[in-house]
C-alpha cells in the first residue's frame, strides 16, 4: 500500500470511528515526497492530524484543515508549509482555503466536493482569472474512488442526528 492511500483509508477509518456531536471531518497534513513512496515507513507518516471540533469548542473557525496546518505550522515551528501535502474528507471551505494558500501548501487531496457552497476550486479558478491574483495555488486532487465511501459515512452520520 503506497503513503497516500495508507493516510486516505486513515482518514476514513477515523470517520467511521467518529463518535462525536462535529460532524465526522479529518484532515492531516504530510511531506508531498513521501506520498509519491509506494511503502509506508512508519505508521503516521503525517506531521498534523485533525478533526473537526466546531460543536465541541463552539468555534466556527475549528476546521480539520486548519487544525491540521496549524498542528503542522507548530511541529516545524514555521507557518509556510511548502514541500507538505493536505489530505482532507471534504473538499476544504472558503475559509480553510485561504489558510492552505498562506501557508502554502503543495497539494491538496480531498475526497467529496463542497456540495453546500463554494470551496477551494471555486476560489482557485475565480482568482486566477481576476487581474487580482494571489501568489500561490496548491495543486488540487479529487480522489473520487473515495467519494462514495466518505459521502455514506457523512450521510449516516446525519441521519443519526435527525
Amino acid at each position: 500500500m503506497n503513503v497516500l492511500r495508507y493516510c486516505c483509508e486513515a482518514l476514513l477509518d477515523a470517520q467511521a470511528q467518529g463518535d462525536t456531536t462535529d460532524v465526522p471531518l479529518y484532515s492531516l497534513i504530510v511531506a508531498s515526497d513521501l506520498l509519491e513512496q509506494e511503502a509506508v515507513a512508519h505508521s503516521q507518516p503525517w506531521i498534523g492530524w485533525a478533526a473537526n471540533q466546531v460543536s465541541e469548542l463552539h468555534n466556527p473557525l475549528a476546521h480539520a484543515e486548519s487544525a491540521a496546518i496549524a498542528t503542522a505550522a507548530a511541529y516545524l515551528q514555521n507557518e509556510r508549509l511548502g514541500g507538505y501535502s493536505l489530505i482532507s474528507c471534504l473538499e476544504p471551505c472558503l475559509m480553510c482555503s485561504g489558510a492552505i494558500m498562506h501557508a502554502r501548501l503543495d497539494r491538496v487531496y480531498f475526497f467529496c466536493t463542497a456540495d453546500k457552497g463554494p470551496g477551494l476550486r471555486y476560489l482557485c479558478n475565480t482568482t486566477r482569472s481576476t487581474p487580482m491574483r494571489l501568489n500561490h495555488y496548491p495543486a488540487i486532487f479529487w480522489l473520487s474512488e473515495y467519494n462514495t465511501r466518505c459521502r455514506a459515512q457523512l450521510q449516516q452520520f446525519f441521519e443519526k442526528k435527525r
